[in-house]
């Protein structure tokens, strides 16, 4: 874990460290936690300290609560446009975030593997062999053609 953490530090990442788990903190108030659990990675993302699905479960619930109530009787059309205005800049505001965490995501596995692979461990999160993604498109759709596929020997 102090490996990984030393690794993400080294990348430009802020790290702060919570006994089972490394927290690597984002802007607009978003992290990532990471825990190395039987050497399998685990990366949960956050929004403030809430899950990040969670949070943006519970924006959308208020963000619609939100906008019946601009159209209940009596509402007037100010708070009507107000209430879309919220709704499109929190819906932009989270596609940053969302963006922001999974980049971060991708960095982590990325220098866990590194690490990995300078320790001469296999990598958990291994890219599938040609056979293997093979075995997967046994189900393919009939408009997938297999008639046309270019198969290609793997040396």
């Amino acid at each position: 874990m102090e490996a990984l953490a030393e690794r993400l530090a080294m990348m430009g990442f802020v790290i702060a460290p919570h006994g089972d788990h490394i927290g690597v903190r984002l802007s607009l108030w978003t992290s990532v936690r990471v825990h190395v659990r039987d050497g399998r990675l685990n990366v949960d993302p956050f929004f403030g300290a809430i899950p990040r699905t969670r949070a943006t479960v519970f924006k959308t619930l208020g963000v619609t609560a939100l906008a019946f109530a601009s159209l209940m009787p009596g509402s007037t059309l100010p708070t009507g446009i107000a209430v879309v205005f919220l709704a499109l800049a929190l819906w932009g505001y989270d596609a940053l975030r969302y963006t922001l965490t999974e980049s971060c995501i991708a960095q982590v596995r990325q220098a866990y593997n590194a690490l990995l692979a300078e320790s001469g461990a296999e990598s958990v999160t291994a890219i599938r062999t040609l056979d293997e993604t093979r075995a997967l498109d046994a189900g393919a759709p009939v408009f997938s053609r297999p008639e046309a596929r270019v198969h290609t020997p793997v040396k």
